[in-house]
């Protein structure tokens, strides 16, 4: 059995990380922001920013720009999120597609209070995330939208020094881990100057050196530190770099290109990580019958969004503002009608109207059993509750979270399910001896040697 050390409670080893940050809404030049800039874009700062306002960052808009908005809501009791054995992994992916801001220091977003809603169109304008928005894992191995100079040295680190088609990985006592600041400042092996880190903008100095100026030797590196703060999204994290170590140790021993094989392996990691996506998360945690809805339908409601909101960078997946602030949030149906009402999302009956007027009719909550015009994040919560017995979405959030991630799959750049080639793939092509299938979240795990 492997291990990996130094996860205790949320954010103790690594400064505590705000759980509004996955929405920093103050823009990028607040604390919040530069927080959010240093740890989901790897190492970067926002001094190597562009300017928030022109910089191409995935692009979010609103699925349902017409649908009414939902009212301001008097009942502040929260239903029970399902809860699935899927449910860290679906932090993991909301952490891989999202990292969201503001543009903006001088408009906040969402401050706390009941404030009043945007003009949408002022919403979209003002929204980015930093992440590109595709299922591309990019939280393993870099390429987050605000990556500078100082970012990509870092990045770069993330490469094994005695292979580099492998990844870097961190051993304690025997015990495999993270890799952390330790193993680079190692005086034996060094392969960063420890002296270069106290020259660095304030927003990075803080993740490495501690208020006295000692090194944090625990700082784990890795290209999105959210994922250092929960000890079951560092287990996953780990889990995909040892299966593409794993990948590599199976190659043909004859290859001696080894970028090829670092591209050519992180290629089937991305491919399998999609896969279980598809195939493992989503009937684990949407309504059967509404996930197959989809599946027939090729996901045409995101194809239409996509190819309205898409900014043309095929790398760079738009998401809507549905998904990620109301059915989605951290991997999980959010409760935060305030949110909601400062973000003019439309009401989750609207969002049902309009679904009908295009064809698509969801079962629907009693009027009884929810208010009319609830925001969105109450009724989807609620409808899990109660139409999804609490283990799974009901059907407007299963359709949507449903839509959205076999939307992301279908129509991403080199996804497996748009591959150049006319064959099915499957995690078994992925290079590993037949008894080895990575089929399921805990046949990772077994691979990965974390069981």
């Amino acid at each position: 059995m492997l291990f990996f050390t130094g996860h205790g409670v949320p954010g103790q080893r690594f400064g505590k990380v705000d759980p509004n940050d996955g929405v920093a809404a103050t823009g990028l030049a607040s604390d919040a922001g530069r927080r959010l800039i240093a740890t989901a874009c790897g190492f970067a700062s926002e001094h190597s920013a562009p300017d928030p306002m022109e910089a191409n960052f995935g692009p979010l808009d609103f699925a349902f720009p017409d649908a009414p908005v939902a009212a301001r809501s008097p009942d502040k009791t929260a239903a029970p999120a399902p809860r699935s054995d899927q449910t860290g992994f679906g932090r993991f992916v909301a952490n891989d597609i999202l990292a969201m801001t503001g543009r903006c220091a001088n408009v906040p977003l969402f401050d706390g209070t009941d404030a009043d809603p945007l003009p949408r169109a002022e919403v979209v304008r003002l929204v980015a995330n930093l992440r590109t928005g595709a299922l591309d894992l990019d939280s393993v191995y870099g390429g987050a939208a605000l990556t500078g100079s100082f970012g990509q040295e870092m990045i770069d680190k993330l490469r094994c020094p005695r292979d580099r088609a492998k990844l870097a990985m961190g051993c304690d006592a025997g015990r495999l881990d993270l890799l952390r600041l330790s193993h680079l400042v190692d005086p034996a092996r060094p392969r960063i100057d420890a002296a270069k880190l106290t020259t660095l903008p304030a927003d990075l100095r803080a993740m490495f050196l501690r208020d006295d100026g000692s090194l944090q030797h625990d700082r784990a590196i890795i290209a999105d530190a959210r994922n250092a703060n929960d000890p079951d999204l560092a287990r996953l994290h780990l889990a995909f770099a040892r299966l593409h170590n794993r990948i590599v140790d199976h190659a043909d021993p004859s290859e001696t290109d080894r970028e090829a094989l670092f591209d050519q392996t992180r290629d089937r990691v991305r491919w399998t990580y999609q896969w279980l996506v598809a195939n493992a998360y989503l009937p684990a945690v949407c309504d059967p019958a509404i996930l197959a809805r989809v599946q027939a339908g090729d996901t045409a409601f995101f194809g239409a969004f996509h190819a309205r909101a898409s900014l043309g960078d095929a790398r760079r997946m738009p998401l809507p503002l549905e998904f990620t602030l109301a059915a989605f949030r951290d991997g999980l149906p959010a409760y935060a009608p305030k949110i909601a009402r400062r973000f003019n999302l439309p009401s989750a009956q609207g969002c049902l109207d309009s679904l009908a007027q295009s064809g698509t009719t969801l079962p629907r909550l009693d009027p009884g059993q929810i208010p009319e015009a609830a925001p969105l994040s109450t009724y989807i919560a609620h409808e899990a509750a109660i139409l999804g017995q609490g283990t799974r979405l009901g059907p407007l959030g299963s359709y949507l979270v449903a839509e959205v991630l076999l939307g992301l799959v279908a129509r991403g750049f080199d996804t497996y399910a748009n591959r150049p080639h006319s064959e099915p793939w499957h995690p078994r092509d992925i290079g590993l001896p037949s008894e080895m299938p990575v089929d399921s979240l805990p046949a990772l795990m077994r691979v990965a040697g974390l069981t």
